[in-house]
């Protein structure tokens, strides 16, 4: 459960940041923490969903991998050049190649891993609300990946529709 407050908690930090965005306030150090934290949502999801496996292996290896690629973000964080990422009040410009290198190390591993333990969950329990967590996760996922590919309009879209 700490896990999944955490996840939501930054989330909310993440929507509060692009609040302040709208209003045409800009710094390095509010891009450099939501371009963390946008990342550690899905990783902190993952993290409360993989606890709900009886497998220590498992459990151990992503907190293994989860720390490593939450370093590896920090570092392409401070040694990327992080530009002006507003455009037009809205989270829309050029990310480094590096950040996006190791935010979606983190962001597709760990939305790999909610979709599968959800599917699982939903397999042998038959809860419906399954359902709409993996419909969620790959909606946002796909908006990641447009933002990724320069359509940054549809990330705020799917945030609406998947959470």
């Amino acid at each position: 459960m700490l896990f999944w407050d955490i996840g939501i908690w930054l989330f909310a930090l993440d929507v509060f940041i692009e609040i302040i965005f709208a209003f045409g306030i800009y710094s390095y150090l509010l891009a450099f923490i939501y371009l963390l934290t946008v990342s550690l949502v899905v990783g902190f999801l993952a993290l409360g969903s993989i606890f709900l496996l009886n497998n220590k292996v498992l459990k151990s290896l992503f907190i293994v991998y989860f720390i490593f690629t939450t370093i590896f973000l920090i570092y392409t964080l401070i040694t990327s050049q992080i530009g002006n990422i507003i455009v037009n009040y809205v989270v829309a410009g050029s990310i480094p190649l590096p950040i996006i290198i190791s935010s979606s190390l983190m962001t597709f591993v760990s939305s790999i891993i909610i979709i599968v333990i959800a599917a699982l969950s939903y397999k042998r329990k038959k809860d419906k609300r399954m359902l709409s967590i993996i419909a969620g996760i790959l909606v946002v996922s796909f908006a990641g990946t447009m933002y990724i590919a320069s359509f940054p309009s549809l990330l705020y879209y799917s945030e609406f529709i998947g959470i």
